[in-house]
């Protein structure tokens, strides 16, 4: 299904709507929203918590610290594992939710581990990896399956991200874009087909570094070698060689002449002016 609205934001409540519409009732199936930017990923998060809230399927919000800054954790939270860890028992990517909240201690159910395993404890002074679960960017989600998966479509995306956002899921699949993002139905065709683009310097300069959702690099600093010349080579050797080698070639054409007569080809195409 392709859900086509006409700005980008619009685009993410739709996707979150149908989201929030697919989880409800019993056997609720298993769901992942994807999006090639970091900042997509935490606005549809911030929209999927609210349509929880919505929904009464969260506990009290609890702030915490967590390694991309303060997050607002409640019991009944999807989470994303971004870091792993053996002790835990966690990879980079492992969803878990979260059960239970106690200051630093958070007790985590991991979804891959099945519903009759232990919830894993996980104290934030020691590993605060993670993040809000509901949507990851593609490339964090490699190797996830989920039954159903929604797709927001920007101008970053190309061929590889596209085909890896379209394959996450088992039973269904809703792709959403904003018409603003792109220059008519042809650009968003060409740039979800589009080969994979290795970034340049010059990618990351206006305009185009705005449609690839990029910004200008830090300037770099000067490189030790900058001001390095090499020396001069020493030709002398080499001419010495080649000195040697002429001689040699000289002796060799000779010789051979002898044997032939002056009037013979020579070898190796050489002809009789080598012969003195």
């Amino acid at each position: 299904m392709v859900d086509v609205q006409a700005t980008r934001e619009e685009a993410r409540k739709a996707l979150v709507a149908a989201w929030a519409r697919d989880r409800q009732g019993q056997g609720a199936p298993s769901q992942i929203i994807l999006a090639h930017t970091r900042a997509d990923v935490a606005q549809l998060n911030t929209l999927a918590r609210e349509a929880l809230r919505k929904q009464g399927a969260l506990g009290e919000d609890h702030v915490v610290q967590v390694e991309r800054g303060e997050r607002a954790l409640a019991v009944g939270d999807r989470l994303m594992f971004l870091r792993n860890e053996r002790g835990l028992g966690v990879k980079n990517g492992t969803l878990g939710i979260l059960e239970a909240i106690d200051g630093d201690q958070l007790t985590v159910r991991l979804e891959s581990a099945g519903s009759s395993a232990a919830p894993v404890k996980v104290d934030l002074k020691a590993y605060n990896d993670l993040d809000h679960g509901y949507a990851a960017t593609i490339h964090k989600s490699q190797g996830v399956t989920v039954d159903r998966a929604y797709l927001l479509a920007t101008p970053g995306l190309d061929r590889h991200a596209t085909y890896v956002g379209l394959s996450r899921h088992r039973h269904g699949v809703m792709l959403g874009y904003g018409e603003k993002d792109f220059r008519g139905r042809e650009d968003f065709l060409r740039t979800l087909g589009r080969e994979r683009v290795k970034d340049i310097t010059l990618d990351y300069q206006e305009p185009f570094g705005e449609r690839r959702e990029v910004s200008a690099p830090m300037a770099r600093s000067p490189s030790i070698f900058a001001n390095f010349r090499p020396a001069a080579p020493d030709m002398s050797r080499a001419l010495d060689i080649r000195t040697g080698q002429d001689r040699d070639l000289r002796a060799y054409v000779k010789a051979y002449a002898r044997v032939q007569g002056l009037q013979a080809p020579l070898p190796h195409g050489l002809t009789s002016r080598f012969v003195r």
